[in-house]
């Protein structure tokens, strides 16, 4: 029925059929027709979405790029000799990378808080593939505050600022600004210029408090955490409001708690650790309501009732610790680029984000990395005490989005606890980590790049867990690809590492020798890898070496 229909209103049924698997003659004869249809159901396929941002380029040209963007990152030629190598005069206490821009914070005199930012573009393609170099656009010299941390999102213009520790009467407090970043004043969409959050009795020691800061369009999710490693579950305090309005959905006070990932509008994920010490680990699931709280009220993870905005939906088991580990010492986890439904506006901000961009990665296609720090007996340093040992677990958002939804149909009152090898196995991919890296933004969308431990000089692996990169790949074997995505990837493990059975699929590649200096981390986003390496003799500067794709 649907071929009888007006050729355009056929397309326009297509476009929302995903995913969809075109082997009838007439629908191939459609698509060869019609290069929007192609453009749309290969960004399906690859897990991206339309984000067109005022560019001008037609169907064409951006299917011509979309193509050759899909096709670098299957076969990334990462080449010295077509690197551009950026030298920043700087170096940041704090950093974000977002839509294309390094941002770094800087101290002023002799305080340890962050009072300047610096945005640095990095190089980009245009759509006929010509380098342009980028370097520093944008710069707020002073943000007339003390802060800890910040956070931006280049769609909105927004800048979120963590502020240093207050005492009002007699309880610890940070504010929170909200800030336009083109003016760094207050945000025009912003009811209130800031918002207070209460910092729990337990956090005694001020500069050890870290915060991990979440935008998700007019909601922010502040957590505040203890930076200092511990076998023991320490303090942790999660805020979410909409900072447009100035109301808090969600507060809770909890502990073993290090982030937070949005899963989607109103569902949240946090990693937490328990025991003492900290042997086991769970990905704990909740949904928040939009509807106000009163002031600050609070509630524990531990209740099942819609208390403090919050509803405990399920908790994720993970695998418990083999027995040469006696704690899981740290929890990160990230999730990019952050979630957003809103409709892209037809301009962003135009110092933070590149005129041509085209597409962006579907919030289906993302994963979560979960970095585990633990603490092993047989590995001692010269005092005797135990050394950490680095794991990487790669999650399908998605997967686990879908899994919470379908319990709560089943299970629609009470949370429910599931086993790891009832969810683990088929959705997660574990990782030997090595070395933990101090640089961010190691994944994005579908992809995880890491730095091949073997070789300290900068060999890339690069890992993409898109099923279609997977399967449509003519080149799987020898790119230490898994035909049948059945088994292990940690590439040297202990016994806890090789009991674990993660299946996963991903496609992994493994690039040529990307630096001649030692790569102190690596980092990537949508269009490009960025290898960061020191020099011994200039110990002042660091260096961008930029691989767009």
């Amino acid at each position: 029925m649907i071929l009888h229909l007006p050729a355009e209103l056929t397309i326009k049924c297509l476009q929302q059929a995903k995913p969809i698997d075109i082997a009838c003659k007439a629908f191939n004869d459609l698509v060869k027709e019609s290069l929007l249809l192609q453009y749309e159901l290969i960004l399906d396929r690859y897990g991206y979405d339309d984000a067109v941002v005022a560019s001008k380029a037609s169907t064409s040209e951006r299917l011509d790029w979309l193509l050759r963007h899909v096709d670098g990152w299957r076969k990334p030629r990462l080449d010295l000799s077509e690197a551009t190598v950026v030298y920043p005069n700087w170096g940041g206490s704090t950093y974000e990378l977002q839509g294309g821009m390094f941002i770094a914070g800087h101290s002023l005199g002799v305080t340890r808080h962050t009072r300047m930012l610096t945005f640095l573009e990095l190089p980009w393609r245009d759509l006929d593939m010509n380098v342009n170099m980028g370097g520093v656009v944008h710069e707020i010299p002073d943000l007339g505050v003390d802060t800890q941390d910040f956070q931006v999102d280049p769609s909105q213009n927004l800048l979120v600022l963590v502020g240093a520790m207050l005492v009002v009467d007699n309880v610890k407090i940070v504010r929170i600004y909200f800030r336009a970043i083109d003016t760094n004043g207050r945000h025009p969409l912003a009811q209130k210029q800031s918002m207070d959050v209460r910092i729990p009795a337990g956090f005694t020691n001020d500069e050890r408090v870290g915060f991990i800061i979440q935008i998700m369009d007019d909601v922010v999710a502040i957590v505040a955490f203890y930076t200092q490693p511990s076998w023991i579950a320490t303090p942790t305090k999660v805020m979410i409001f909409n900072w447009q309005i100035g109301q808090t959905y969600a507060s809770i006070e909890a502990s073993g708690i290090d982030s937070l990932v949005f899963l989607d509008q109103t569902t949240f994920l946090l990693p937490r650790r328990t025991g003492a010490p900290c042997n086991a680990l769970s990905l704990d699931v909740f949904k928040f309501s939009r509807t106000p709280l009163l002031e600050d009220f609070q509630t524990s993870t531990k209740s099942s009732a819609s208390n403090g905005g919050v509803t405990p939906l399920a908790s994720f088991q993970l695998p418990e610790l083999g027995r040469q580990l006696t704690a899981i010492i740290r929890t990160v986890a990230r999730c990019e680029p952050a979630l957003s439904y809103r409709t892209l506006p037809a301009k962003r901000t135009p110092i933070l984000i590149s005129p041509e961009r085209t597409f962006w990665p579907s919030q289906s296609s993302r994963i979560i990395t979960l970095s585990l720090t633990t603490l092993r007996d047989i590995d001692m340093d010269g005092n005797g005490l135990p050394m950490p040992r680095e794991y990487t677990v790669i999650i399908s958002a998605e997967a686990v989005r879908k899994l919470t939804a379908d319990i709560r149909t089943i299970h629609p009152d009470e949370p429910t606890e599931v086993p790891w090898g009832v969810w683990g196995p088929k959705r997660t991919r574990w990782f030997d980590a090595g070395p933990p890296t101090h640089w961010i933004c190691y994944s994005f969308g579908s992809r995880f790049v890491r730095r091949e431990r073997r070789r300290p000089r900068g060999r890339l692996e690069l890992f993409d867990f898109n099923p279609e990169a997977v399967h449509t790949d003519d080149q799987m074997k020898g790119n230490g690809v898994d035909n049948n995505g059945v088994d292990t990837y940690i590439v040297t493990g202990d016994e806890w590492a090789y009991s674990i059975e993660s299946q996963l699929p991903c496609r992994a590649t493994t690039t040529k020798e990307v630096s001649q200096m030692p790569v102190s981390g690596v980092m990537l986003d949508e269009e490009r890898v960025i290898v960061v390496s020191e020099r011994i003799d200039d110990p002042d500067n660091t260096r961008f070496h930029v691989f767009n794709m």
